[in-house]
Order: C-alpha cells, then structure tokens, then sequence
C-alpha cells in the first residue's frame, strides 16, 4: 500500500484493515513514515511479510494491542536496514 513511499508520514487514523488478510510489505522503504498504528484492526491478517523492513523513522506506536493470533509469516517483518531508492 505505502511501498517505498520514501516521504509520506501522514496519520492513518479511521484507515479501515477490517478485511486485510494480507499487510506484507505494506510500508516497506517509507524511511520517512511514524504514525501510531493504533486501531488497526489485524484480526484477519494472517501474513506480514517485510512489513516494515526500511521503515527507518517507524518507532512502532501502537503496535502493542495489535491481535496477530492468525499470523503465520512475519519474514522481515521489522528489519530496519535503509534502502538506496
């Protein structure tokens, strides 16, 4: 969704992932992006794959009341290593 969205660092407040299935590489090389993740609904995800591998700026607010009980593929998850774009 925000793949190497290098600068965009906009609130996803009310952004609804109620049948997200699938968040791999959704911020992915967004170096620039920190936003609380809060109210993500991740009920449903069941893949998070390099999810925020590049997200360098990431502090990852909000995190903590995901449900990731139906995860089962995090590889890269959180890997922070900066891309050259």
């Amino acid at each position: 969704m925000f793949l190497l969205a290098v600068a965009f660092n906009q609130s996803l407040t009310g952004f609804d992932t109620s049948r997200v299935t699938d968040m791999s590489f959704m911020f992915f090389g967004a170096a620039a992006f920190n936003q609380p993740l809060t109210g993500f609904d991740t009920s449903r995800v069941t893949r998070m794959v390099g999810m925020f591998d590049g997200a360098a700026a990431f502090n990852g607010a909000g995190l903590v009341d995901w449900n990731t009980t139906q995860v089962t593929t995090t590889i890269g998850w959180c890997k922070l290593k900066l891309y050259e774009i």
